[in-house]
């Protein structure tokens, strides 16, 4: 009985989209007039949690850095969301991975919708990173 219910979690499982940290676009920018004229560094996003995320980008960025985030994932688009680098390190020639928190002292981003959409992307994520565990771990036995 228990492995029918596992096999019926699984089909579930595979009807429903599976997304990776790499699904999710990021376009960066910096506030005020400034930040129009730099270009956007086009990061790759590596890690997402719902009040903080991680990308890999060809671009250095400064410890308490402010930057402005749009952000998409399928059906959720947010824009102009704030946030503030928490570490920047180099990982290979040319490579920097940086991590950055959103700033939720910012008025805009105290909004209920906000909040909401950013747990829907961790959750469309960690659902996707569960799967792929699952899967891991169900070949690694036989």
């Amino acid at each position: 009985m228990r492995e029918d219910q596992q096999q019926n979690q699984q089909l579930d499982q595979l009807q429903y989209q599976r997304y990776l940290p790499t699904d999710l676009r990021i376009n960066v920018a910096w506030p005020g007039l400034s930040g129009c004229l730099k270009p956007d560094p086009g990061v790759i996003c590596q890690g997402f949690n719902g009040t903080a995320l991680q990308f890999r980008s060809v671009q250095a960025f400064d410890v308490g850095e402010k930057l402005i985030l749009d952000i998409d994932l399928a059906d959720i688009q947010l824009s102009e969301l704030t946030a503030t680098v928490t570490s920047s390190h180099q990982v290979s020639e040319g490579q920097w991975s940086t991590a950055v928190n959103f700033c939720f002292i910012n008025k805009l981003m105290r909004a209920p919708s906000i909040r909401c959409n950013l747990l829907q992307i961790a959750d469309r994520l960690r659902s996707s990173a569960d799967f792929s565990t699952h899967i891991t771990e169900r070949l690694q036995r036989r």
